[in-house]
């Protein structure tokens, strides 16, 4: 059970089966997985880009 019954970002009602999460970069609350994106990507893409850029230094194997 969610602690609320609506996504935070579009304010529909949530279905048996939507995948939802929340923006790791603010306390926006539970949304829709595609709201999510949205939002990430169109309040912190900086955030996200220096995110990026941190994990394409790390590399998993040795081949790589």
């Amino acid at each position: 059970s969610l602690p609320s019954e609506k996504c935070d970002i579009c304010k529909n009602e949530f279905d048996d089966l939507n995948f939802v999460t929340s923006c790791e970069y603010c306390e926006i609350g539970i949304s829709h997985d595609l709201c999510a994106n949205k939002h990430i990507i169109s309040e912190h893409f900086k955030e996200l880009k220096e995110k990026i850029n941190k994990h394409q230094e790390k590399r998993l194997h040795s081949f790589q």
